[in-house]
């Protein structure tokens, strides 16, 4: 029975991020009691769950100025409305007397 490595070593494996002898050493260790699978798989599911969730883009670039740009189109509409609405209430007001 293999020596069981630390977890430090098993992470990095399971990360793809360890030298070709720590992966020999791994694989043999792996190989050696379905136990020892069970509990890489578990590391894996584990680290697949956590590079999925870095990976994931909360907001791109284009997309933040897609927003920003709707918000100032919406917000020149806005003001020319007001802009209308005051002109309006001026032309009343010099109509009425």
């Amino acid at each position: 029975m293999a020596i069981e490595p630390g977890e430090e070593l098993l992470w990095n494996y399971a990360k793809s991020q360890c030298s070709e002898a720590e992966k020999a050493y791994i694989e043999a260790w792996l190989a050696a009691d379905p136990e020892n699978f069970k509990k890489y798989q578990r590391i894996q599911l584990y680290t697949n769950t956590m590079s999925q969730n870095e990976t994931k883009p909360t907001n791109t670039e284009q997309q933040q100025e897609e927003e920003k740009s709707s918000y100032q189109n919406y917000l020149m509409a806005i003001i020319i409305l007001l802009i209308v609405f005051v002109l309006l209430g001026i032309y009343a007001i010099l109509n009425s007397k």
